[in-house]
């Protein structure tokens, strides 16, 4: 098989020249510098680290997938459900708060059923589904302690 050599500074990488057909030289290098650079940053990472940086980063779950970004911008609602502790709590939304601790408390079973096991994820469910029952007992209380009137029957006709 054919292959290209492509070298950025003393780093090198052979591409096989058939995922190269139909390609432009642009994107050919553009592939060249992907390669190169995750060949590099593994060296660096590995030297600079140790191997259990490296196993880290090329975990099945690890910072190269969405396994690892989904539940960071998860904790976004968890910092939102916490925002909302200084709101009044009759400017809660109850149906909005019950999604959240719904959802919140299945998806932390899904993620122990998933391959790879999630526990970033589990665990970022598991606060999500707390702050929106915190909030629902805030709700609650506040319904319980200040009760609406009821509609006066006297002014009927």
């Amino acid at each position: 098989m054919l292959t290209r050599r492509f070298e950025i500074g003393d780093i090198y990488a052979y591409i096989p020249d058939q995922s190269l057909v139909g390609k432009s030289d642009v994107q050919a290098v553009a592939a060249a510098y992907r390669l190169a650079f995750g060949l590099a940053w593994n060296n660096m990472a590995s030297a600079a680290f140790g191997n259990r940086f490296r196993a880290f980063m090329n975990h099945p779950a690890g910072p190269k997938t969405v396994f690892f970004w989904a539940p960071m911008m998860k904790w976004g609602l968890v910092v939102a459900g916490l925002g909302d502790l200084a709101r009044p709590a009759d400017k809660l939304s109850a149906s909005q708060n019950s999604a959240l601790a719904v959802t919140g408390f299945i998806w932390v079973r899904y993620c122990f059923v998933i391959t790879p096991v999630n526990y970033s994820l589990a665990a970022v469910n598991f606060f999500v589904g707390s702050t929106g029952l915190v909030q629902l007992l805030r709700i609650a209380y506040h319904r319980y302690t200040h009760p609406e009137p009821l509609p006066s029957m006297s002014n009927k006709a």
